[in-house]
């Protein structure tokens, strides 16, 4: 009865819609609120003068043009998860206090290490658009940035010589400069067959505004609402290892408990406060932990050193499912939603995941993919999302993206930029958010109470799970005791070695496949830090820092020999 009674309301509602033109009231569409953070690491130069070039390099290429982009798209929003000694580099280019004009001045010969360290750096991450290429300079550039790799890994065929350096050096700033933006004002330099000392100054003058330009954009996005500035702590360390070998046991493998609370609580604190500095009206600062690494401890520092929230890998929930279909399905959602981490009795730190799957689809597109594949895949994931995602809750799908990755080393960057701000202002089923905005609007309301240790890989053994890497992990133990232990990272002597020896790079560099002089490299750069600990706290350096056994390349035998 109550259905025939009801056919009658129905068929008027649709007359008058039809008739009269009096809309009927859909269901809402839903939305899943966006939040795209993008990481910006520490320069990995040993040299704080190459430091500033490497930084100026990332800011020129990668961090304008996405400011640009957030600017043409407005509702676009991001977040720049960004570590302290990067912006202290840029800081320092900004104010021309950079290698460049040391090399302009004949100070830097062909045989500096610095001058090795500045090759390194623009042949890495410098990719000039198809009109700036096909110029004289751009063209001479791609091909010194080749030989410029085999002369890294000692090709004396490929030797540069300082006037060598001077214009490589020049060619990189200026292919920099011209392809994003400054193509009519040095259309005259492109031309050069060889750029010189003089050009290597203006070039370098220029360079510093544009860094600053990046800076002061930064800056009013963030003031603005565009842009959300989070921290990363200083030089990356993989906080659980450093604050107690990730809870296992020293009776483990390979384990080494440095115990380093301290450095990590030191390494945060700078973290915030650089953040803070860039955006003073946003407050507190939330922090993305490196390679999304979790335990308890962790956050609880996090929560005394007063973030706002922190982001970690959703592979830490993951690998905490239950064995129900309801626990499976609540651990496939927890990058949807956000969470409150009870730290303490009385303390409740906000949390995120970083939807991994998605980030590293959207990192991973190849330079031959349309510059609209970025965006493509983000969108088709916003529709799987939409199907997880709890219907009773706000949908929030975290992107932890790598600025210095993938994008940085496409010629079209700031298309691919573009594309996916416009995306995330459409208005569809996306509605582009920052982490604090997300959470201020949608305070959350889901309670946990820890995960085990975790991260983006799943557990630790990429940077703690080798003889090789156990003997770099004992060497900064035994560096930071001699050093005072908890009391070493407050010695101003003492402070930056350590926290850029606590760097994950160091370990991860053991871990992974690469060329056997990149490998010496890390390994000279990380002794390097070691004994700066032991001098910095007047202790004499061990004569044998961090020994390991690399693999020797067989020789190639011939058939019948």
């Amino acid at each position: 009865m109550r259905e025939a009674a009801a056919r009658p309301i129905v068929a008027v509602a649709l007359v008058c819609a039809i008739v009269f033109g009096v809309p009927l009231r859909a269901a809402p569409a839903r939305t899943v609120s966006v939040l795209a953070v993008w990481r910006i690491p520490a320069p990995l130069a040993p040299d704080s003068g190459v430091q500033s070039v490497e930084a100026g390099i990332i800011a020129v290429n990668f961090l304008g043009p996405e400011l640009l982009a957030l600017a043409r798209h407005p509702g676009a929003k991001a977040t720049v998860a960004v570590d302290p000694v990067f912006v202290n580099a840029l800081e320092h280019e900004a104010a021309g206090q950079s290698a460049l004009g040391t090399l302009a001045s004949g100070q830097i010969g062909a045989n500096d290490l610095r001058a090795a360290q500045l090759l390194d750096v623009l042949s890495s991450d410098v990719v000039p658009d198809a009109d700036i290429a096909s110029t004289p300079v751009g063209k001479r550039y791609l091909a010194d940035a080749s030989a410029a790799r085999l002369s890294l890994m000692g090709d004396t065929a490929a030797r540069f010589s300082q006037v060598d350096d001077i214009d490589f050096a020049a060619g990189a700033v200026l292919v920099s400069l011209a392809s994003n933006g400054g193509a009519t004002k040095y259309a005259t330099l492109l031309h050069k067959n060889a750029l010189t000392g003089q050009d290597l100054t203006t070039l370098s003058s220029a360079f510093a505004h544009a860094c600053a330009e990046v800076l002061s954009m930064a800056r009013k996005a963030a003031a603005n609402g565009e842009l959300e500035i989070a921290a990363l702590p200083a030089n990356e360390p993989i906080m659980p290892l450093i604050i107690n070998a990730a809870g296992r046991r020293t009776t483990s493998p390979f384990t080494v408990d440095v115990a380093g609370s301290a450095d990590v609580a030191a390494a945060i604190d700078e973290g915030l406060r650089m953040a803070r500095s860039l955006a003073p009206e946003q407050g507190a600062a939330g922090l993305l932990s490196p390679s999304g690494a979790y335990n308890d401890e962790t956050a609880v520092i996090l929560q005394a050193r007063h973030a706002a929230y922190g982001i970690f890998s959703e592979r830490v929930v993951k690998a905490n499912a239950g064995a129900s279909a309801e626990a499976v399905s609540d651990v496939h959602a927890a990058a949807f939603r956000a969470y409150l981490l009870e730290t303490s009795k009385a303390d409740k730190l906000p949390v995120l995941f970083c939807s991994d799957a998605t980030s590293n689809a959207l990192d991973s597109q190849p330079p031959s993919a349309p510059a609209t594949a970025m965006a493509d895949r983000l969108q088709a994931a916003v529709s799987l999302a939409l199907s997880a995602a709890p219907a009773q809750e706000p949908a929030v799908m975290v992107l932890c993206l790598n600025g210095t990755g993938a994008v940085l080393r496409r010629a079209d960057r700031a298309l691919v930029l573009d594309d996916l701000s416009a995306t995330m202002s459409a208005g569809r089923s996306i509605r582009a958010a920052t982490p604090k905005a997300f959470m201020n609007e949608h305070r959350p309301t889901s309670e946990t109470y820890g995960y085990a240790p975790g991260s983006d890989v799943g557990g630790f053994d990429l940077w703690m799970g080798s003889a090789n890497q156990a003997s770099l992990w004992n060497a900064l133990n035994d560096a930071r005791k001699a050093a005072g232990g908890d009391s070493a990272v407050a010695n101003p002597a003492v402070r930056d070695a350590l926290l850029r020896a606590e760097s994950g790079v160091w370990y991860l560099a053991l871990a992974i496949p690469q060329p056997r002089y990149l490998l010496d490299r890390y390994l000279a750069d990380f002794r390097a830090l070691i004994a700066e600990i032991y001098r910095g706290a007047g202790k004499t350096v061990p004569s044998n820092v961090a020994p390991v056994q690399l693999e020797t390349p067989q020789p190639v035998g011939v058939p019948g020999t």
